[in-house]
């Protein structure tokens, strides 16, 4: 049975490529300057990337004979981060491609090299951050190095917080542990560490605006080619504090542009937009870029007719009543101040509004009938 499995734990799958590469680093395997560490059985490893093999493949399966305990890791060598991070450059991925096959409570991960844990003398750990990965078939791929139709993984960390200790000493490792169970195996190929910038959109502009509603776009220089990157926006009133409950955030949004509705007639508002380049994860963003202003459109008068529609009666006191030749599909009131005070989706040739409770005034009625819209003004006694 296909199953997705949690995969490289700590782990967040994006994009392959990213603008600005100080460091574009392959493993280029096999390397002497790797080496492999832990505890295994020889005979499970079909490919030593640190010796004569393009790729790291272990099968504990084929010589597994009950929990035998093999845990196995292929260590890079140390690769100074700090001239990427000097060139404004603070995050890091780390591309390969694999098969693999686990079973529960086996695990392939990817773990850093942190040289300041254990008061300096440094130890392994996660990468911090969230975790998806190719999908384990269920199938002996691993066993040939057979890549499937979704072998990618793609990694990213953030190191903007890292010490110049841990930036100039990183390493990085490709881990399984079959925790003393039976486990199966997995091959991995190659992998390539860069360094990249998440940088802030541009062309950023407000068109399409009516009395209340906008589209907000924007062009991203961050690359997009798998449509995994990723945008947050955030609007207010004019003058609004940034980051406060006067505004509105809208975040993992896959596009770049975004349609803003329930905005008040004749209204200024800025608007700010950030490029997300983790799939959302929020661990690799740029800075805002805003505040951007536009204004709403003022609410017209002007009334729009749809043929065969009727509505009755005006001046309405309590009941408004209204009947279509073809089915109604939505219906919006609005006061004077383009505030919406009532909406329903009948789908029907017949609705109604109860407007016995509503102040005194004018009012407009908008209505669509079959893609159509209709403008009516409503006078309530």
């Amino acid at each position: 049975m296909n199953r997705r499995i949690s995969f490289l734990l700590p782990l967040l799958l994006i994009p392959l490529n990213f603008f600005g590469q100080t460091l574009n680093q392959s493993a280029n395997w096999p390397n002497a300057n790797w080496t492999l560490t832990g505890t295994y059985t020889a005979g499970a490893l079909l490919a030593n990337p640190t010796t004569t093999d393009s790729q790291f493949q272990f099968d504990d399966e084929a010589v597994n004979s009950g929990a035998d305990n093999n845990n196995i890791a292929a260590e890079s060598p140390v690769i100074n981060l700090k001239p990427a991070f000097d060139n404004g450059e603070k995050a890091i991925k780390i591309v390969f491609q694999l098969s693999f096959k686990l079973a529960s409570p086996q695990v392939l991960k990817l773990q850093y090299f942190d040289a300041d844990a254990n008061g300096g003398t440094g130890a392994w750990v996660d990468i911090p951050g969230e975790s998806s990965a190719p999908e384990d078939t269920s199938s002996d791929d691993y066993k040939t190095c057979t890549l499937g139709t979704d072998p990618d993984a793609e990694i990213v960390m953030n190191i903007e917080t890292l010490s110049t200790n841990q930036l100039q000493n990183f390493q990085y490792r490709l881990l399984y542990d079959d925790m003393s169970s039976s486990g199966f195996g997995f091959c991995i190929y190659s992998p390539t560490i860069t360094s990249f910038t998440c940088t802030a959109s541009s062309g950023v502009s407000a068109t399409n605006i009516g009395p209340h509603s906008a589209e907000i776009s924007w062009t991203s220089t961050n690359d997009n080619t798998d449509n995994n990157l990723e945008w947050n926006i955030e609007y207010g009133p004019q003058g609004y504090a940034f980051g406060t409950v006067a505004g509105t955030r809208v975040t993992e949004i896959n596009s770049s542009n975004y349609f803003v509705q329930n905005l008040t007639p004749n209204t200024a508002y800025d608007f700010y937009v950030q490029d997300d380049c983790s799939n959302g994860g929020g661990l690799i963003t740029s800075g805002w870029t805003g505040p951007y202003m536009f204004s709403t459109a003022v609410l017209s008068l002007e009334e729009n007719e749809i043929e065969g529609f009727s509505w009755f009666p005006n001046p309405v006191s309590d009941l408004l009543e209204f009947s279509a030749q073809q089915k109604i599909d939505e219906v919006m009131l609005y006061n004077i101040l383009g505030k919406k005070v009532f909406e329903s989706k009948p789908k029907s040739l017949t609705s109604d509004v109860k407007m016995k409770t509503y102040a005194q005034g004018w009012y407009f009625l908008k209505v669509r009938v079959a893609g159509k819209l209709g403008m009516y003004k409503i006078y309530k006694e």
